[in-house]
């Protein structure tokens, strides 16, 4: 038997005294009404998922026009690498510009800092600070500092170096302090030109990399001798020494740039190496390829959005006029003449993609073999691309007056209109559906409001006919009542 169910609104009798189910009978009332409801569903469902089948793509020709994009500066077709045949000798790295060769490289010596250090004193020992008044000064590389007072506040020598390391470094522009444990018991205060070249020499004297002030602390300290010179000269300052192709070079750093075109060198060790400079090929035929695949890629987002089937079973996108015209226009752009005058003739010596190894459906020989994706010849790009630089760039760019554009600049150009942020073809159309799907959200919500008032209808009308039948069948029972009691009575 059906039960009673109650709600926050009214109570709802289901089939009490009918003893039928009418939430069955007023789900079968609104079936037809709610198919409608679903179908408004089914389509909105339907457009957001083109909608996204169009965002895709149009991400994918954004890509498509950055990729073109690239090939149009001469400065990423003539990308240059640099070799060394000994890179214990020499390591080198080039940019865009760099000019092409070989060149032979000796390096007779390399740049050096500037190391001295003090006498080694004992560690636990006290006799060089003992022999320091308490008012000396010394300037170390423009930096005063009190060492009569670091060596009153030290306990030991190798408290006082310590004192005074800290002390350079927190102020020096252009020397570097540290400790070095010289034996067991001993350190030494070493001290390095944190630049290379004979230029960045320690000195005695005021200024820069100078070494001044009281005379007794600084023999005490033996960074300089009685005559006033540096005493425990580690490393001379010097500059690099090296050759290139036989001329004579000098440099204050180890890493030198510019005696060869837009090419560093980074000096490690006396020796002789061989350095190449040449097209960096593998560079720039990755370019190309980055634009082989990112059109590729947009012939994938088309042809997907062209087979999506929609909630009919449908392929709503199947003859797309927007999809069409896109894959029409990437098909005319590929097999453009670049460099075409009025006559209709170029004199670039490369005209056509497929002569740099860029080919749509190379090979294809029926409908059915055709995908209209294009296939990437390395080799024959490369081998183009050494024979002749400013034709393959010509080919990709050209801009010149009264011809035709090279592909690249096609493809960026044109694309723009297809992709453009404010106003693009696939920007337009997305917006497009934008509105379609807030139009049916808004018959939806209307829609589900008239169900729920024709619902809460029926369902009133089934509660008051219960309450009809209950009425009834109350005086029914009287009427019962009266009956038998009339009949006991006459008996």
């Amino acid at each position: 038997m059906a039960v009673s169910s109650v709600n926050t609104s009214s109570v709802s009798l289901t089939g009490l005294f009918s003893k039928l189910d009418t939430d069955t009978l007023i789900s079968a009332l609104m079936a037809s009404d709610k198919t409608n409801y679903t179908t408004l569903e089914n389509r909105k469902n339907d457009y957001g998922k083109i909608q996204s089948l169009f965002r895709t793509l149009n991400t994918k020709v954004s890509a498509l026009r950055s990729a073109a994009s690239d090939l149009l500066y001469m400065s990423n077709l003539s990308k240059t690498a640099a070799t060394s045949s000994d890179t214990k000798v020499l390591n080198v790295s080039s940019s865009a510009g760099a000019a092409k060769g070989t060149y032979q490289v000796v390096v007779n010596n390399l740049a050096q800092n500037h190391i001295i250090r003090t006498d080694s004193v004992n560690s636990s020992g006290t006799s060089v600070k003992a022999g320091i008044a308490s008012d000396a000064t010394i300037t170390i590389d423009d930096v005063t500092i009190n060492v009569g007072q670091l060596a009153a506040d030290a306990a030991t020598d190798k408290d006082f170096l310590t004192s005074l390391k800290n002390a350079i470094n927190a102020g020096s522009a252009n020397l570097t302090a540290s400790l070095l444990q010289t034996s067991d018991t001993e350190v030494s205060l070493v001290l390095s030109s944190k630049n290379t070249g004979a230029g960045n020499s320690i000195k005695v004297g005021s200024g820069a990399y100078g070494i001044t002030g009281d005379s007794i602390a600084l023999q005490k300290l033996g960074l300089v001798d009685a005559g006033n010179n540096l005493k425990n000269v580690v490393q001379e300052a010097a500059d690099a020494n090296f050759t290139v192709n036989g001329v004579t070079v000098t440099s204050s750093s180890n890493t030198v740039a510019g005696v060869i075109e837009n090419v560093s060198f980074s000096l490690v060790a006396p020796g002789t190496t061989t350095v190449s400079v040449d097209t960096d090929t593998e560079a720039v035929a990755g370019l190309i390829s980055a634009f082989v695949d990112a059109y590729n890629a947009v012939i994938d987002a088309v042809n997907s959005a062209k087979s999506f089937t929609d909630s009919n079973y449908r392929t709503p996108l199947s003859a797309d006029s927007t999809l069409n015209s896109l894959l029409s226009s990437l098909g005319n752009w590929v097999n453009l003449q670049a460099g075409t005058k009025a006559d209709g003739k170029s004199d670039l010596s490369l005209k056509y993609l497929f002569q740099i190894g860029l080919e749509v459906d190379k090979g294809a020989t029926s409908a059915s073999e055709m995908t209209g994706k294009m296939s990437f010849d390395k080799n024959k790009f490369i081998e183009a691309l050494k024979k002749d630089p400013d034709a393959v760039y010509k080919l990709l760019a050209n801009d010149e007056a009264d011809t035709s554009k090279g592909i690249a600049r096609v493809f960026s150009d044109n694309l723009f209109i297809w992709s453009s942020a404010s106003n693009g073809i696939l920007k337009t159309k997305i917006e497009g559906y934008d509105s379609e799907i807030s139009f049916i959200t808004d018959q939806m919500e209307q829609m589900q409001v008239r169900l729920d008032v024709k619902e809460a209808a029926l369902k009133q009308k089934f509660a008051q006919m219960e309450t009809a039948l209950s009425t009834l069948q109350s005086q029914q029972s009287w009427m019962n009542g009266v009956v038998s009691a009339m009949y006991s009575k006459n008996s």
